[in-house]
């Protein structure tokens, strides 16, 4: 039987980790092509010697006197999507979580009040929750990978703005389960091997898409995140860049869209009645997490959080069908 190649993103994190021992444990069937990492250096020479993989990428620059011979080695910028994007891996295992906040939030906050100010709610617990992930992660934060970004982001953000006091709530709630529910799927086939086309999509054209779909929904429903989790989930990012990265982008285009969002009107008594008790409970959702990831591991954990969205979007659904 001929052995699939394997490349692992992140290989120095839990879920790259977990991926070099299911290589190892079945050697008969797979062998690695390539790995990466982007803070880690140390732990990547270490399994780089030890699984001698055909490449070694790495945002960071790498020394060749520390690899072994053979191991092409990718550094830059461009590196980690470089590697994902060769044809010659059968498999493509990518360590990112791309979760915004708003996933979260969302579903909390409608148990306390309607579709748009639940919306408002969350643009404004967008925030708090990616400012305390980002300072987290501050090591991990590359500016220069959103700039493909911007553009769309600031036409979807403001088209979102402009169309949100004329979107049907039934259709808002419809669209946004729906969405939830299609993103829960997504998620937990999310490190299936992509194709090489799929993961190399990176460009400008795809960048301000991504951007225009985040913005838009963001603006209108604070749900942003599953548009970007599929930008980095293609992007190859580890999974602390993304988290990093995510996090700066969400408080980015949460911070203007808040004031704008007060200046246009739509902020009134409800919205701050019931934006207490939502920040309170994501806060403390988010606090609890980080034991629990460690308790069942981070591929568990990310699975966990996929169902969990599946049934906010399942509910939102219902709710819809109820209030209609």
């Amino acid at each position: 039987m001929m052995r699939r190649q394997v490349t692992v993103l992140g290989s120095t994190g839990s879920i790259g980790r977990q991926a070099l021992d299911v290589v190892r444990a079945r050697s008969d069937r797979f062998t690695l092509f390539g790995i990466s990492a982007n803070s880690n250096i140390d732990l990547l020479i270490e399994q780089a010697n030890r699984w001698r993989p055909q490449y070694v990428a790495c945002s960071r620059p790498l020394h060749p006197e520390d690899f072994p011979q053979g191991t092409t080695l990718l550094c830059g910028d461009s590196a980690l999507a470089e590697l994902a994007s060769m044809d010659e891996a059968d498999i493509v295992v990518n360590g990112i979580s791309g979760l915004g906040a708003g996933i979260f939030a969302l579903p909390l906050v409608l148990l306390v009040t309607d579709i748009k100010t639940a919306s408002l709610i969350t643009c404004i617990i967008c925030i708090p929750l990616p400012a305390i992930l980002g300072w987290q992660f501050r090591r991990h934060v590359r500016p220069a990978d959103l700039r493909r970004l911007i553009p769309g982001t600031v036409a979807g953000l403001l088209l979102g703005l402009a169309l949100l006091p004329l979107i049907p709530a039934r259709a808002l709630q419809t669209g946004l389960g729906g969405m939830l529910m299609a993103y829960m799927l997504w998620n937990l086939c999310a490190h299936r091997q992509a194709p090489p086309q799929a993961r190399a999509r990176t460009g400008w054209l795809w960048g301000s898409f991504s951007g225009a779909l985040a913005g838009f929904i963001q603006a209108v429903g604070g749900l942003g995140g599953p548009a970007m989790g599929m930008y980095v989930q293609l992007s190859g990012w580890d999974k602390d860049r993304a988290r990093g990265n995510m996090s700066l982008y969400f408080l980015g285009l949460s911070l203007p869209l808040v004031p704008l969002q007060f200046l246009a009107g739509y902020y009134d008594a409800r919205v701050l009645a019931g934006l207490v008790p939502c920040l309170l409970g994501c806060c403390t959702g988010l606090l609890l997490g980080y034991p629990l990831a460690r308790r069942i591991g981070e591929t568990g954990f990310q699975r966990m959080l996929s169902l969990v969205i599946g049934l906010s979007g399942f509910s939102i659904l219902i709710r819809a069908l109820l209030d209609s």
